[in-house]
């Protein structure tokens, strides 16, 4: 509300409403609430543009098209190809290593950014390396639950007291589960990038999933 009374704005993007910091705002519809509240902000002509009336086959394509739609909408001079956009550390950068790859999602996790940024990658080539997903209030250990059994064709390793609860629950079987830097599996997933595969890492900023990664660079 606050924002929404002195912030003006000429584009209001939402890009998605999905069941995240659920143990603050409680319900999906007080997300949805809350984020159409800065519609507000917008200037007599501004442009609204809503992410979830869009059609696409992954993350990025959407993001693609969303970034398309308020350099058109704006009329800005299209100087450059959006295509050739590098997503920074946290936010998909993919680091190049050992002939495989690494995808850094480790700036923060829900369910919903999860499997959305994790589905335009086989499991016949990724593993995924997951830290515990904050916030998610009374329905967090079934939402991690959730994600174990819909990766259950992947190779999955995860860390974070919730994941620990809920490997005992999921129907996956393919599951490796770590404390810490100690026995984080460091060996097993070199091996893997020397194989030519992908290893996703993600996680909400409390599993801080990134000094896992630092750990495979680092000798």
């Amino acid at each position: 509300d606050l924002l929404a009374e002195h912030l003006k704005s000429d584009v209001f993007i939402l890009t998605d409403i999905a069941a995240v910091h659920l143990e603050t705002f409680k319900t999906i519809e007080n997300i949805k609430k809350t984020k159409l509240t800065l519609k507000k902000t917008l200037k007599e002509n501004g442009v609204f543009i809503d992410g979830r009336q869009l059609n696409y086959l992954n993350y990025q394509e959407k993001n693609n098209q969303i970034v398309e739609s308020v350099i058109n909408k704006l009329h800005i001079s299209k100087e450059r190809d959006i295509s050739s956009y590098q997503p920074s550390e946290g936010r998909g950068k993919i680091i190049k290593i050992m002939g495989g790859s690494i995808i850094d999602q480790t700036y923060n996790s829900s369910p919903s950014t999860l499997i959305a940024t994790v589905a335009s990658y086989s499991n016949k080539n990724t593993s995924l390396v997951l830290g515990d997903m904050s916030e998610l209030g009374e329905s967090e250990l079934d939402e991690h639950i959730k994600v174990l059994d819909h990766f259950h064709e992947y190779k999955v390793w995860v860390t974070g007291p919730i994941f620990k609860r809920a490997i005992a629950k999921t129907k996956s079987k393919n599951l490796n589960y770590f404390e810490n830097e100690r026995d984080f599996p460091t060996a097993a997933l070199r091996l893997l990038l020397q194989n030519n595969e992908n290893l996703y890492f993600k996680g909400s900023r409390s599993s801080k999933m990134e000094r896992f990664i630092k750990l495979l660079l680092n000798d």
